[in-house]
């Protein structure tokens, strides 16, 4: 791959991370471990997104993400500590200019070196692994979460390989290792399932707005064709609620699976963007079939 592509590509993981993990702290608590944070931001980028890509992020600087090991050998992925426990507002003024800032740092690296290359993973911070981390300053008025900050002091990492299958673990950790794996994939389904419902709940909404930007049966245009982003920034604009853009892809695509008539309404990618495009709309026999597949209408 050449240096150009290989920049557009971490430019854009920046970016789709950065959305991920402003989805995953509107919906938890937990840690973003980068193995479920992951398949999120392959979706979002369109590719598959490995440690290789933040570990050269990193290298090129490191106050862009906090990467830092556990001492279970699970890596983790999250905004920069000044950017954790911030009001959601207050993170998207922010992480607007982080991701300027990443861009520009890029180029600059670019023009002296001829390859990216990767920070070691022997010299990330390793940390307790935290089953949970308590992130909102107010911590005194949540409920404290199963970790305090005193435990979370980072550690010079002297082993050179993330391979942890050589640790011996006791009968009783390998216990609490299995009910706490447990415990997560069950609070991964249940977040799924959340995001899943909130999805299919703003179908309905959707589809009103692209009704109205949908061709008519009186004029002579048949297809109206919209870039994602020219697509999502007038939906935004048009409802209440503060979406961000990955959601609202999610809600499209969805949207598009469920009426499942791609002459009528699809994403397609032309050119590497995302274009929907919308013909002729049955209003009525539509919202029949977004009906029977939205929660509240079973």
């Amino acid at each position: 791959m050449d240096l150009e592509s290989e920049a557009s590509l971490l430019k854009k993981v920046v970016r789709q991370t950065f959305n991920a993990l402003s989805i995953h702290f509107s919906k938890s608590f937990n840690a973003p471990y980068l193995h479920s944070l992951s398949p999120h931001v392959d979706r979002l980028c369109g590719f598959t997104v490995s440690l290789d890509h933040y570990l050269k992020i990193y290298n090129m600087n490191d106050s862009i993400f906090e990467l830092t090991i556990t001492d279970e050998g699970n890596y983790i992925i999250n905004f920069s500590k000044d950017m954790q426990g911030i009001p959601n507002l207050s993170r998207i003024r922010l992480i607007k200019s982080r991701v300027e800032l990443f861009n520009a740092t890029l180029d600059s690296y670019l023009q002296s070196h001829s390859t990216i290359s990767a920070y070691s993973t022997a010299r990330l911070p390793v940390i307790p692994d935290p089953y949970t981390i308590d992130y909102t300053k107010k911590s005194n008025t949540k409920k404290r979460l199963r970790n305090d900050s005193a435990k979370f002091n980072f550690k010079e990492r002297k082993v050179e390989t993330s391979n942890f299958g050589d640790y011996k673990m006791s009968v009783l950790d390998r216990i609490r290792l299995k009910e706490k794996s447990t415990k997560e994939t069950s609070s991964r389904m249940e977040e799924k399932l959340k995001h899943e419902n909130y999805v299919r709940s703003q179908m309905l909404k959707f589809y009103e707005i692209l009704y109205q930007l949908s061709p008519k049966p009186s004029s002579k245009v048949t297809l109206k064709t919209f870039s994602t982003k020219q697509l999502i920034s007038t939906i935004q604009d048009s409802i209440s609620l503060p979406l961000s853009d990955s959601i609202c892809l999610d809600v499209l695509i969805k949207l598009c699976d469920t009426l499942n008539q791609p002459e009528k309404l699809s994403i397609i990618e032309k050119n590497a963007i995302k274009v929907v495009k919308i013909s002729l709309l049955d209003r009525e026999g539509d919202h029949k079939i977004i009906s029977s597949h939205n929660p509240h209408h079973h």
